[in-house]
């Protein structure tokens, strides 16, 4: 069953992601297509070892996460999640929001 989650996101910001709405990858769809396509890639730079995602996820997380998967015995080349969360809960516990400075 797929999870639902709310963002807010500045007007500012929302305007980038609107850009790319009209990219090759997001043709249609607005936003919220934007962002379903930026969550897939992410979650394909996690799943998968040698992908470009993967150099990605690297350069905009860095690491510290991969204690959390192995290797998924069924296909070799892919990543399964061997700590699964529970609802809205951080790996690490809970973080509080970043301050405003």
């Amino acid at each position: 069953m797929p999870r639902s989650i709310t963002i807010s996101v500045p007007d500012e910001i929302y305007e980038y992601l609107w850009v790319l709405s009209s990219s090759h990858a997001v043709p249609s769809g607005g936003v919220t297509a934007v962002l379903q396509h930026l969550i897939r890639s992410a979650a394909d730079g996690v799943r998968r070892p040698g992908s470009w995602e993967r150099q990605w996820i690297r350069q905009a997380f860095g690491g510290g996460y991969d204690h959390h998967l192995a290797v998924d015995p069924d296909a070799p080349h892919s990543m399964v999640v061997t700590t699964k969360p529970a609802d809205d809960e951080h790996p690490k516990g809970r973080i509080p929001p970043p301050s405003a400075s």
